[in-house]
């Protein structure tokens, strides 16, 4: 009897350790195919890098030393160095603002990291493991991708960036907040309120919906990122150099010459509207601060996608099946210390979204949730000042921990 248990106990731990195995292995090629993906995105920027900033500023460089010297055979070759010195500054400004170079640098180093841990990974797998040592492996290889993942670039297209701020443009940017641009569902109706069978089940919605978080606040930061690009970089980039072309070369261009462009009281009128134009472009930028509120946006998307890692690589630990309220706790005293902070610019839902989780933790905490008996029930909410809000009260976390 005694050998049949150990038989039993042997069978148990090696179907374990497989189980273990196979979950690390489907991990390990997600991973592949993201370091490749990386990688195509270190292609793409370089690549883009290459013909639309370093290629026509070595060309323009070049022509303008050649026109530098003795130059009979050039029309107006003082007006060209005028005109090329500012397409230059043009190029150069447009590169520096969307930081292709910088962006291709982090999706290699993305990429590094990935391949540097796959290949400490296989090396750890390639002997004889016990149950521990694969859980250990396992729930190493989760801390570190997360890491990894979250400090990953988070880019989209110059395509996506147009759409998305051609929706902003258009008036439709309040539907922003329901429908991505990919098209899934976001923040709004993100967790459904049903009696749960399992944790697992509940906090996989849970983790949904901080990915649909993350991907309103990615597309927020696309929209105001491009608004801030055309409506105040450009803008200002080409009136400045209309400007300064006046100032420099009206002169040397008879039409100009027969506008009164070159100088008098036109060309001071019109030197002036400029001035004024770029200021007032400027202060409204100033005002509104749309490349602040990307950068907000930015780091809203960093969060979610790490409240979403911390979820997944709690629940994987031994002790979430014991207690899964203690993460419940755990992640509502963090939302509701964070929340606060974050933009609700650009269609996307702020603190007064609290109550939409305060309503899956009452879902999630009944007592015919099986696996969550243990578990401490909530208080009933406590009424605030706030209209139609019913924010999470901070001692309310207490009462999970």
């Amino acid at each position: 009897m005694g050998t049949g248990s150990a038989e039993k106990a042997e069978k148990q731990s090696l179907g374990d350790v497989k189980k273990t195995m196979k979950k690390l292995f489907e991990s390990v090629t997600d991973a592949e195919s993201t370091e490749n993906e990386h990688r195509k995105c270190h292609d793409h920027y370089r690549i883009r890098f290459f013909w639309c900033a370093f290629l026509p500023i070595a060309l323009i460089s070049g022509f303008q030393t050649i026109i530098a010297g003795p130059s009979d055979w050039c029309w107006k070759p003082q007006l060209l160095r005028i005109v090329l010195a500012l397409l230059t500054m043009l190029i150069s400004g447009n590169a520096c603002y969307w930081q292709w170079d910088s962006v291709a640098e982090k999706h290699l180093q993305s990429a590094k990291r990935l391949s540097s841990l796959i290949a400490e990974t296989q090396h750890r797998m390639c002997k004889e493991l016990t149950v521990v040592e694969t859980q250990s492996i396992l729930q190493s290889w989760y801390e570190k991708e997360a890491v990894i993942t979250a400090d990953a670039p988070k880019q989209c297209s110059f395509r996506d960036c147009l759409a998305e701020s051609f929706l902003c443009f258009s008036g439709c940017g309040s539907s922003c907040c329901c429908v991505c641009a990919s098209g899934r569902e976001t923040t709004r109706d993100g967790l459904i309120y049903e009696d749960q069978d399992t944790a697992e089940t509940a906090f996989s919605k849970l983790e949904k919906w901080a990915d649909d978080k993350a991907l309103a606040h990615s597309s927020a930061n696309a929209r105001f990122k491009v608004m801030y690009f055309w409506l105040t970089f450009v803008p200002v980039a080409i009136l400045s150099s209309i400007q300064a072309f006046l100032a420099a070369a009206a002169q040397d261009i008879p039409f100009l010459v027969r506008l009164k462009l070159a100088e008098g009281e036109v060309a001071n009128v019109v030197g002036i509207v400029l001035a004024v134009a770029i200021s007032l472009i400027s202060g409204i930028a100033g005002y509104w601060k749309w490349d602040a509120t990307a950068k907000e946006h930015e780091f809203a998307c960093k969060y979610w996608i790490d409240f979403k890692l911390e979820s997944q690589r709690e629940r994987r630990r031994d002790s979430f099946n014991d207690d899964p309220g203690r993460l419940l706790g755990h992640l509502w005293k963090k939302l509701i210390l964070n929340l606060r902070d974050q933009p609700s610019d650009g269609g996307v839902c702020g603190y007064a979204e609290t109550h939409t989780f305060e309503k899956w933790a009452e879902s999630v905490l009944q007592p015919s949730s099986h696996s969550l008996k243990h578990t401490a029930l909530i208080t009933p909410p406590i009424q605030c000042c706030l209209d139609d809000v019913t924010p999470p009260i901070c001692n309310r976390t207490t009462a999970l921990v």
